[in-house]
């Protein structure tokens, strides 16, 4: 039978009642997968639907407009009052508007997975006549952490960030303040992980574990702190800066510092990559020395920045590039 419904009316006078205005009480002794206790549609397409407890949703959950689920998060560790809003394997959303004028014109803050795929999206967008809106964190401070299995992974709580003052931010162990022992790791920084002979050789060759990546767009700095030794001094030492990239400038300084109180040597500059610096010419008297690198580069097309030494003057004993000698380059676009 089918009985129109359009309108429902009911009154209620007793201040020491109960009352529900809708209300249905199901006995469940078996039901199929699927089933609801309430679809409300417009021309066969859901818009509103209350979903029975079932095998797939033991706690049922409610639909909107046919394709937004939510559900009462019950997979471990159970949290009383998780909210889960899934769809099969659709990534979902939370949008929050600032300003809407249609679709075209608009503020609004996102979080969830459909800006790009796999990536959990979180702050805010904006098209047409919207403008781009700040995005401010509020709280004591901010734990940083792993991903994991929340059955059997027990988040971090020893890194945070703090805005500490005007301009200022603070990393700690997790409590504000706490800053002992706590570091940000850079890109753009590389290291000789063991010490690195040149043997006989003249030409010019990367320097082991040396290597930073650089983008088409930017400018970056760069610091080359090299430890050498060579028993041998007339072998001397020559050094460059490498790599596959593209410059629309370049310049770099490099010298040597003499470890027998014998002065800085091969002070040079170069504006192209592979140009020699810090090239001795009066003979080394030390057999430990320093070589510094220091400058710029304006990258046109992506790619790498290397150190490249060599001896000065060919000799059977090998110049040893030393483990922690170092390579920092610091993106100042």
């Amino acid at each position: 039978m089918t009985q129109p419904l359009y309108q429902l009316a009911d009154q209620w006078n007793d201040a020491t009642r109960t009352y529900d205005g809708i209300m249905m009480n199901v006995a469940d002794a078996g039901h199929a997968v699927g089933s609801d206790l309430l679809d409300l549609q417009m021309n066969g397409v859901s818009q509103f639907k209350v979903i029975a407890p079932d095998s797939t949703n033991p706690n049922g959950g409610v639909l909107l407009v046919n394709d937004i689920h939510f559900f009462r998060e019950t997979d471990q560790p159970v949290v009383r009052g998780a909210l889960a809003v899934r769809n099969g394997n659709i990534p979902q959303v939370i949008r929050v508007y600032n300003t809407y004028t249609d679709d075209n014109n608009w503020e609004r803050a996102g979080f969830g997975w459909t800006l790009t795929g796999n990536t959990l999206g979180i702050g805010m967008v904006n098209k047409g006549s919207g403008l781009a809106r700040p995005v401010a964190f509020y709280g004591a401070n901010f734990l940083l952490s792993r991903t994991g299995d929340p059955t059997t992974f027990t988040p971090d709580t020893d890194t945070g960030f703090f805005r500490n003052a005007a301009g200022v931010l603070e990393v700690n162990n997790g409590a504000p303040g706490t800053t002992s022992g706590c570091y940000l790791k850079w890109g753009g920084t590389a290291r000789c992980p063991g010490d690195f002979p040149i043997t006989n050789s003249t030409a010019l060759t990367d320097i082991g574990g040396l290597v930073v990546s650089v983008k088409a767009g930017r400018a970056y700095s760069i610091d080359v702190e090299l430890s050498v030794t060579n028993t041998a001094v007339a072998a001397g030492f020559q050094a460059a800066i490498g790599g596959n990239c593209a410059a629309t400038n370049i310049i770099y300084d490099g010298w040597i510092v003499d470890s027998a109180a014998n002065g800085i040597k091969g002070n040079a500059q170069a504006t192209a990559l592979n140009g020699v610096v810090a090239s001795n010419v009066a003979a080394l008297v030390g057999t430990a020395y320093h070589v510094s690198i220091k400058g710029t580069i304006e990258v046109s097309t992506s790619g790498t920045l290397t150190v490249r030494g060599a001896q000065k003057t060919a000799n059977a004993t090998a110049t040893q590039v030393k483990r922690g000698s170092r390579l920092i380059v610091h993106d100042i676009t």
